[in-house]
């Protein structure tokens, strides 16, 4: 089964950065195995600030530090800066952005925001958008 890795980005990407980052990773990651084997990946931008690695292969610890490495060194090669786990992808009305965790809840108990809100819920074996309302963050709303 296929594992997938994702990185949110502070700034947004268009079609031709995307491209030139994922040319740098394929080069980063050219050799990248685990216990001698070589892994077979892919990487994408399904959003403008969500950068996805999928390994099809088998992955160790030490390869996903290689990865997570890599990974870091390519984007801030592109002056590219990654978001720390307590922020959000949101989606309003086909504009993407990212919101800290607790700046999300504030917002909505005060109804300044997140009523179309939809977020992007992450996890090992994809991405799912769900309204804020329906998402896992909904016990802290």
């Amino acid at each position: 089964m296929p594992r997938k890795w994702y990185f949110l980005l502070k700034e947004p990407l268009t079609l031709p950065p995307q491209e030139q980052v994922a040319q740098a990773l394929q080069k980063a990651l050219e050799n990248w195995r685990a216990h001698g084997q070589p892994i077979a990946w892919k990487v994408d931008f399904p959003f403008p600030l969500l950068l996805e690695i999928t390994a099809f292969s088998p992955t160790t610890g030490c390869s996903i530090d290689k990865l997570f490495r890599c990974v870091k060194e390519t984007l801030s090669h592109f002056q590219l800066t990654l978001l720390p786990s307590d922020y959000v992808l949101v989606l309003e009305e086909g504009k993407t952005f990212t919101k800290k965790f607790y700046d999300i809840v504030k917002e909505y108990r005060s109804r300044k925001g997140g009523g179309s809100w939809q977020v992007v819920e992450l996890g090992e074996g994809g991405y799912r958008v769900v309204p804020l309302e329906e998402s896992y963050l909904r016990v802290h709303l």
